[in-house]
């Protein structure tokens, strides 16, 4: 686990830890998960409907469609 707050930092002894902790502290953004970043209805429907994608019973035009349906419900 990594500290959430800098003066916890020196707690850190795994050497692996400290390098993701270095890069995440040189980071000058984020990306976030295109579920996270949208509602929680919008997320889960990006999420059942990709899964869906895969396993074959969505096509394309459906997985976008129903991803549209809800964007516009949830403005």
């Amino acid at each position: 686990m990594l500290p959430v707050v800098p003066a916890a930092e020196s707690a850190l002894t795994d050497p692996n830890l400290k390098a993701v902790q270095a890069q995440l502290k040189a980071a000058t953004g984020f990306q976030l998960y295109l579920d996270q970043a949208y509602a929680p209805a919008l997320g889960q429907e990006i999420n059942d409907s990709v899964a869906a994608l895969i396993a074959g019973s969505k096509s394309p035009a459906q997985v976008a469609q129903s991803i549209t349906k809800v964007a516009k419900e949830e403005q």
